[in-house]
């Protein structure tokens, strides 16, 4: 049952409820404060940056490629786990504080407790290897983190909507040079904190599963936009309406980030990423854009239905509105048309995708922008002050972090599904 304040906070965004939705925001962005960098130096070195010295620890990275900050993170789930916390953790212990102050300031009823129990469905079917994951960064936080502490804060979109994105693909035969391109905006309010902490994260699994890379922040285990090293790639957006009678939340889910990840983590092509979804249980209304080298499409779902919207004339436009005549409420947005005018051009560039993520930014919300190249595995990345559509987009190459592993050994999408879990 929702409860009077999930109404509330789920209506923010499309209401003047601003002060609470700065509020989640400082505590969304706790957990990135406690593993953020040591100092707000921006992007401009190649070897020193918001994290810090590029360096190494144990089997992982910290580099810094055109500015954008990089870690590769190798090994198992634990080693992985130490890796971001030594890259990224820092002394900022009394943030830890701030997510219990401001859940009482909102009114959360019963307060961090009271949030904490409305989370735990979620915590208990967190993958293994997330945990474990978790549980190497406490171990490298040296008593300044707890597994809840960390836990919790990756539970929270699952319980509370603020994501107003847009996503714009240009098929093969409609791109200047033959390419998939996939361009995509991360609107989210940042309080002036988040927006120093983006993030490239290139995970290195040592059991068989594929290499990707999540775009996103500190202390985030789950996945908001990223891509694997067979060039399949993901962005979320969140929904609010829909017609087809769902809850807005399902509490026997995994958090719906942890779930991208596993995708990115165990599939190889648009296909095997929707019977994935297909499958899974699924937490709320999302929409989620998918491309591999060939083929896009947006995959609308809520936690009893699914359908799945293609491109036309080359072109797949998201935002945040199921479209499908199965889920569809009200469709109005001005971005979407916005978009879908790259269709006009022929051929569209990698520049024109740049002009069409610009041209619907969502000003001081706008925290991230990036292109995706499947075929390739290059990443356009903006980032830093909103909007940051306005540029530069950095170019980092990913292949060669994430150059196929072996694929001998490697077990079917329903093992590595059972498995994973």
């Amino acid at each position: 049952m929702i409860t009077v304040w999930e109404k509330r906070m789920a209506i923010i965004p499309r209401r003047a409820g601003l002060p609470l939705a700065i509020a989640w925001c400082t505590l969304a962005i706790s957990v990135g404060l406690l593993f953020g960098g040591a100092s707000p130096k921006g992007y401009a070195g190649e070897k020193d940056g918001v994290f810090g010295l590029a360096r190494a620890f144990d089997k992982g990275e910290l580099r810094y490629v055109e500015g954008v900050p990089l870690m590769i993170l190798r090994g198992s789930p634990e080693d992985r786990g130490r890796q971001e916390a030594v890259f990224s953790l820092n002394d900022a212990k009394t943030m830890l504080d701030a997510p219990r102050k401001l859940l009482e300031l909102m009114g959360y009823p019963g307060g961090w407790n009271g949030f904490l129990e409305k989370s735990r469905p979620y915590l208990e079917r967190m993958p293994r290897d997330h945990r474990r994951e978790i549980d190497g960064m406490v171990a490298a936080a040296d008593g300044r983190a707890t597994f809840e502490d960390i836990a919790v804060a990756n539970v929270i979109p699952d319980l509370y909507r603020s994501f107003a994105c847009s996503s714009l693909v240009v098929l093969p035969e409609k791109s200047d040079d033959g390419k998939m391109r996939f361009g995509r905006n991360l609107d989210f309010f940042s309080v002036g904190v988040l927006d120093r902490l983006s993030i490239v994260k290139v995970y290195v699994p040592d059991d068989g599963r594929l290499r990707f890379a999540s775009i996103g922040f500190p202390g985030l285990v789950g996945c908001l936009s990223g891509m694997n090293e067979a060039g399949l790639a993901l962005a979320v957006h969140e929904v609010h309406l829909a017609s087809d009678g769902s809850p807005f939340v399902a509490r026997e889910a995994m958090p719906y980030t942890m779930m991208l990840r596993e995708v990115l983590e165990n599939c190889r092509s648009v296909d095997e990423a929707v019977e994935w979804m297909r499958a899974a249980q699924r937490s709320t209304r999302l929409n989620i854009v998918l491309a591999d080298a060939q083929k896009a499409v947006v995959v609308e779902f809520t936690p009893t239905h699914l359908a799945v919207r293609g491109p036309e004339d080359g072109i797949l436009a998201c935002t945040n509105h199921f479209r499908t005549p199965e889920l569809r409420s009200i469709m109005w947005c001005s971005r979407y048309p916005r978009l879908r005018k790259a269709a006009d051009a022929v051929p569209v560039s990698r520049d024109k995708v740049m002009d069409k993520l610009n041209e619907v930014n969502m000003r001081f919300l706008t925290v991230q922008s990036m292109i995706f190249e499947p075929q390739d595995l290059q990443l356009y990345l903006a980032m830093g002050s909103p909007p940051v559509t306005r540029g530069p987009y950095r170019p980092v190459d990913l292949s060669g972090w994430l150059a196929s592993s072996e694929d001998e050994g490697r077990a079917t999408i329903p093992a590595r599904a059972a498995a994973a879990r």
